[in-house]
Formats: C-alpha cells, structure tokens, sequence
C-alpha cells in the first residue's frame, strides 16, 4: 500500500472498515485535504479541531521505508 489512511474521529482501528477510494473522489469531497496529500511519507495531519496540524512521526516514516 502507498498513500494515505484518511479517517475520521469515529475510526476505532479496525482496519477491515477502511474503503479504498480515488484521490479525486477524496479531493471532490474534501478539497480542503488536497494540499496534505503532497506531504513526504512520515507526516501526519489534524483538522478536527478547526486548525491545520501537521507533524513528522518518526514511527510512521520508519514503517514507510
């Protein structure tokens, strides 16, 4: 797998519910989150509190390599 796992707050880990989906169809949806996805591998991102976070996480960089 490359790319990203969108989730929401409600995810509750279970990966068997993830829906693989085309990025235009997240980008229609959300146009808001395209500008994330051209983040390097090892980044993660936070809306839900009505602020952009970003992050590099070490753990998710390693598992990427």
């Amino acid at each position: 797998m490359s790319g990203w796992y969108v989730t929401t707050n409600r995810f509750d880990g279970d990966m068997s519910t993830l829906v693989i989906d085309h990025l235009y169809h997240l980008t229609a949806m959300r146009p808001d989150l395209a500008r994330f996805v051209a983040l390097p591998p090892g980044y993660r991102f936070d809306t839900s509190n009505g602020e952009d976070d970003v992050w590099f996480d070490v753990g998710v960089a390693a598992d990427s390599s």
